[in-house]
Order: structure tokens, then C-alpha cells, then sequence
């Protein structure tokens, strides 16, 4: 039988960003099975749009554009204010990083509370037709990562605010800007597709 060996890891880092946490690849993960949610709401919107003549059905006006772009706009806008949060996280500035997430926080919950108006943007309910069906869905299942997102930015904004803070902390703030980036971009292509290709088609 061969001799145990030690080996002395004091000196491995007990956090790290991107790849290196694990929290990366969980997120990682969660990523890829509501993309892949969001990718079929909007096949199964075009799918329905198929098997009609006019899309939507000709009683029904074309969706307006004013409130969901200002929610899009939102949404950038707190993607910007991720970039600082990911800078001070990484340099463990914790007064800058509360800051940072309590305006990304702010500007998040102004972002849920336009998506709520923004179904009454769709001109049409869930209930009326396979078109109404389709988009309600569509938006209500990323309205759904919208909260998450937003639930998740202020449970860290508490915690940087009441503390205690380890280095651990950092790491997992700064995965809050990995999936913000997700769900902005995510609704960009869906964004076009339910309110503007009953324009264009």
C-alpha cells in the first residue's frame, strides 16, 4: 500500500469570479433552461402566427410600442449600472457596491412595474384568441425572470447593508450582472417579434 500523502491548500483562494465559483456555472445553468424556455414561447409564437391569415386577427389592433420600450429602456439601463456593480465587486468596495445595488434595485423594480402595464400594451387578452394566448404567455414567462432578477438584486443590496459581508459576498453580488446581461438581452429578439412582426408581416 502506497503512503498518504498531504497536501497543503491554505493557500487556495476560498472564492473567485466567472468560471472559477461554482455559483458561475449554476447560473450558468439556470441560464440555459429559461433561454431555452424563452426560445420556444416565441416558436410557439410563430408557429401560431402560421396557421393564420392576419396576425394578429384582424378585430384585434396591433400591440403598442410606447410602454414596452420604455421597460426595454429600463432594462438597459440597469444593465449599465451591473457594470459597476461587477467593478466593485471585484475590488471589494463594499460602500460603492451597496450603492450600486440599491440604484440597479431602484431602476429594476421601475422596469416590473412598467412590464405590468405593458400587458395592457398587447391590446388583447389571454383568454381571447390563440394570438392573445401566445403573446401573454410569452411575456408573463419573462416577466417571471424580470422579478427574480429584481428579488435577488435587493437581497443583496440587504445583505451589503446589514452585513456581515465575507469575500464570498463579492463573488455572488457580482453574478447578479452575469444574469442581468441574460435577461435583457434574452427579450430583445421577443421584443421585436411580439410587437413589431405584426407590423412588419
Amino acid at each position: 500500500m502506497s503512503p498518504m500523502h498531504s497536501v497543503d491548500v491554505s493557500a487556495v483562494p476560498t472564492s473567485g469570479f466567472g468560471p472559477k465559483s461554482p455559483l458561475w456555472w449554476g447560473t450558468m445553468g439556470f441560464m440555459i433552461v429559461e433561454g431555452t424556455s424563452l426560445a420556444l414561447c416565441g416558436a410557439s409564437y410563430v408557429y401560431l402566427s402560421r396557421n393564420f391569415e392576419s396576425w394578429p386577427p384582424p378585430s384585434i389592433p396591433e400591440p403598442e410600442i410606447l410602454v414596452p420600450t420604455i421597460t426595454l429602456a429600463l432594462m438597459l439601463m440597469s444593465c449599465i449600472t451591473c457594470i459597476f456593480i461587477d467593478r466593485y465587486s471585484k475590488e471589494k468596495k463594499r460602500d460603492a457596491l451597496l450603492g450600486a445595488l440599491v440604484v440597479c434595485a431602484v431602476i429594476k423594480t421601475l422596469g416590473v412595474a412598467t412590464r405590468i402595464y405593458e400587458f395592457d400594451s398587447l391590446n388583447v387578452h389571454w383568454t381571447d384568441t390563440a394570438y392573445g394566448s401566445a403573446a401573454w404567455f410569452t411575456l408573463g414567462f419573462h416577466t417571471t425572470l424580470l422579478v427574480a432578477d429584481l428579488i435577488e438584486g435587493i437581497v443583496f443590496a440587504v445583505i451589503f447593508w446589514m452585513g456581515p459581508v465575507h469575500d464570498d459576498h463579492y463573488e455572488d453580488a457580482d453574478e447578479i450582472t452575469f444574469y442581468s446581461w441574460f435577461v435583457f438581452l434574452a427579450w430583445i429578439p421577443l421584443y421585436f417579434l411580439i410587437y413589431f412582426s405584426p407590423r412588419w408581416f
